[in-house]
């Protein structure tokens, strides 16, 4: 029930978007706004429901990507990025993408170095031994838990995030009487500079 009542809004077929569903309609606009890098308040809230909910969303990555670059802690997100490219990498290229990680983020002296238990670093090793698409689980289920415990709770109370949380669009009924008014304007600038040039061809 909690989930259900959670995701309610963002369900097309349950409550109405806006624009209209592009399942029911011609109109794409909604998955239009939705591939958008300049998110709508509903894709911004949705960040806060969870990490995995901001890590899925572009825009909502990027957001806690510089939000870690301010905190000096970015290697733990682009190490946990590496990972879920490497696992969709073609068999051939694995072996060579594993070392490259490793040399990265967990080798002695690693220039972008994260901070894994004992635990997590000797499995890890020892899967490289023999890599595969999934040596690195232990380590990425680590550093995830780690984003997800400390720097997560922190991004959501950010000025960056609560930013874009609390930004409000002025009224449509607003937004439609400022469209009328240039309208208005624009009309008559075009008529009196009509005007003008009857004015100055008749002088002429």
């Amino acid at each position: 029930m909690s989930y259900t009542e959670h995701y309610m809004e963002y369900d097309p077929f349950v409550t109405a978007p806006e624009p209209s569903n592009p399942w029911t309609s011609d109109d794409c606009a909604f998955w239009d706004l939705e591939a958008s890098k300049e998110p709508s308040q509903q894709r911004v809230k949705k960040w806060g429901f969870s990490l995995e909910e901001a890590l899925k969303d572009p825009a909502g990555q990027e957001l806690f990507l510089k939000f870690l670059e301010s905190e000096f802690s970015s290697e733990n997100l682009r190490f946990w990025l590496a990972v879920q490219d490497f696992k969709r990498r073609p068999l051939q290229e694995v072996a060579v993408r594993a070392q490259e990680i490793w040399a990265e983020f967990l080798a002695e002296g690693a220039p972008s170095s994260i901070n894994l238990d004992s635990c997590s670093y000797e499995r890890t090793s020892q899967n490289l031994k023999d890599p595969g698409r999934y040596s690195y689980e232990d380590a990425q289920d680590h550093i995830y838990k780690l984003m997800k415990s400390d720097s997560y709770t922190r991004f959501l109370r950010s000025n960056a995030y609560q930013d874009l949380l609390t930004a409000r669009k002025k009224p449509e009924a607003e937004q439609g009487r400022r469209t009328s008014l240039e309208k208005f304007t624009r009309s008559v600038g075009k008529s009196l500079t009509g005007k003008r040039l009857t004015g100055l061809m008749q002088s002429s």
